[in-house]
């Protein structure tokens, strides 16, 4: 398929962070996609603003399954060479420490990409793989809000929900996920 559209790291680049109820759209979007892939077994565990597309009409497409797996694949976390796959700076600690990873990991993933989308930085920096990896596993992110202050506060609960360090303390389902974007639009909007 051709897709007229680009990628949310090409949107980043260009426009800066964006507003919240449209990122709330597109979390919305990838939920989605996300959940019909994990109905069918499928992980994607490579989830980042390159790998996300966005056209003219705000639909979005997840791309690159590249190095998906199934969820019942006992070596879904590694290479052949016991490498911690996936874009670092989106890596759920699960995935950073090597285990077994399942939709809960790509929804961390998601999670770091709508802070990235809405604030314009990663909810982690540092100057090497390893110190980001501890950062990944020990430190929260900021609240998406203390990096911009026009944000609504319950954005800062929402995201930083799908980026506990835990899997069990994130959304337990997509549609749980996608119903806490939306109210988080509908906050974003300013009155009519």
């Amino acid at each position: 398929e051709y897709l007229r559209s680009e990628s949310l790291s090409t949107v980043l680049e260009t426009r800066g962070a964006l507003p919240p109820e449209q990122v709330a759209r597109i979390g919305s979007q990838i939920t989605s996609a996300l959940s019909a892939a994990h109905q069918a077994g499928i992980v994607h565990r490579d989830i980042k603003p390159g790998n996300v597309m966005l056209n003219r009409q705000g639909e979005i497409k997840v791309m690159d399954f590249g190095i998906a797996r199934a969820v019942s694949d006992a070596q879904a976390t590694m290479t052949q060479t016991a490498q911690v796959i996936g874009t670092a700076q989106y890596l759920s600690p699960e995935q950073a420490r090597g285990e077994r990873v399942d939709s809960r990991s790509d929804l961390y993933s998601v999670g770091c990409l709508l802070y990235e989308l809405l604030t314009g930085h990663r909810p982690f920096h540092a100057d090497s793989l390893e110190m980001l990896v501890e950062k990944i596993l020990h430190q929260q992110a900021a609240p998406p809000s203390s990096l911009r202050a026009t944000l609504p506060q319950e954005i800062d609960r929402v995201v930083l929900r799908a980026m506990a360090k835990k899997p069990e303390f994130r959304y337990a389902t997509w549609a749980e996920f996608a119903l806490a974007l939306s109210d988080v639009a509908k906050l974003a909007l300013p009155p009519a």
